[in-house]
């Protein structure tokens, strides 16, 4: 119960300051807003994992409040790239910054610890 109150109050104050009519407003969603969500949503989450490591028992549903409102706004963010630059940007660099990366550091531990590098 206290963790759908929570959810409510953050995310009705942004529904409510998205919506307005007036043309002067700042759009809260753009990149400098969403990283600063971003960034108040990290810091429930360890305000919810303090809690939760120091028996502070109403502090725990700020953390997954927290997460919730991360995936939000970085799914909002994933959208909007999609809608600027498409999917094969998306999946290119997606590859790039993710699984190249991977496969570079899988080689390295399958060549170092499991056998490859023995002669070294």
């Amino acid at each position: 119960m206290f963790k759908i109150l929570y959810m409510c109050l953050l995310i009705f104050p942004i529904y409510f300051i998205c919506n307005r009519q007036d043309s002067d407003i700042v759009k809260i969603f753009d990149r400098n807003h969403t990283d600063a969500i971003r960034g108040i949503a990290i810091l429930l989450v360890i305000l919810g994992h303090c809690g939760g490591e120091f028996g502070i028992r109403f502090l725990n549903p700020f953390g997954s409040c927290g997460v919730v409102l991360f995936l939000i706004v970085s799914g909002y963010g994933m959208y909007k790239s999609y809608e600027l630059k498409g999917l094969k940007h998306f999946w290119v660099k997606k590859f790039l910054h993710i699984l190249l990366p991977y496969i570079i550091i899988q080689s390295l531990f399958l060549y170092f610890f499991e056998g490859g590098g023995k002669n070294l």
